[in-house]
């Protein structure tokens, strides 16, 4: 294989693996906001908020379209597992990381996304991205796509990850660990600010309470609430 053609390979290689990760992060990211995984009443309430159930969607349609992206049969597209899959077992003689990575597992990754159950998941993958996420033009609550669904590409997903991708880049199988700058992460960390304002708050509206803080910590407790003052029956 000469220089050029396997810079281009391993550039390609790196950019599939991008883009996996960013399929299993994302995942996990709606699987969180649907409450799957959230551990407090706080973290709970947090995810009532329309922003978020709005941004859900928005993901779901995200992850649809990497996925297709990644599992697409059309030669037009660029990312497709198919094709890096098809070049690696045509070069796999030639490969300089044969050594990390089984032709076996090529083989059986190929024979995978042309199974009839691989077919049955994207039938329906592609029939959600042609009819509505790639052109938005019919109304969302006609199509759905199911955690279950999703699971088949992303568990998928992260075979290819460990058997083909990572052997091939880095030498061997990586752990999966997700992004830290996930949601679960900004709102398990927003509901750790929300419980701290809480319990100032509940300080500041207790006649008891209050009456036992100095007036500067009054004054700094009101300054990290925003507020100027809380006028509280009982409170000489």
């Amino acid at each position: 294989m000469q220089a050029d053609e396997l810079k281009k390979l391993m550039l390609r290689l790196e950019r599939q693996r991008t883009i996996l990760y960013r399929c299993a992060d994302t995942f996990k990211d709606i699987q969180f906001l649907q409450g799957n995984s959230a551990v407090s009443e706080i973290e709970k309430e947090l995810l009532e908020f329309d922003v978020l159930r709005t941004t859900q969607g928005l993901m779901w349609n995200f992850l649809i379209l990497e996925l297709y992206k990644l599992y697409s049969k059309s030669k037009n597209d660029n990312y497709r597992l198919n094709a890096l899959l098809e070049s690696l077992k045509r070069n796999y003689k030639n490969l300089p990381f044969k050594i990390y990575l089984s032709e076996e597992k090529i083989d059986e990754y190929l024979r995978a996304i042309e199974s009839e159950e691989f077919m049955k998941h994207y039938t329906k993958l592609k029939s959600i991205r042609d009819e509505h996420v790639a052109h938005l033009d019919v109304d969302g609550n006609e199509v759905h796509f199911s955690n279950r669904e999703a699971q088949y590409f992303v568990e998928l997903t992260e075979r290819i990850l460990r058997d083909i991708i990572d052997p091939s880049t880095i030498g061997g199988s990586s752990i999966y660990i997700p992004h830290p700058a996930n949601f679960s992460s900004f709102i398990k960390q927003i509901a750790t600010y929300k419980g701290v304002y809480d319990k100032l708050e509940n300080g500041l509206m207790n006649p008891v309470e209050r009456n036992k803080m100095s007036s500067q910590t009054e004054k700094e407790f009101l300054r990290i609430l925003g507020k100027k003052n809380f006028i509280v029956e009982g409170i000489g």
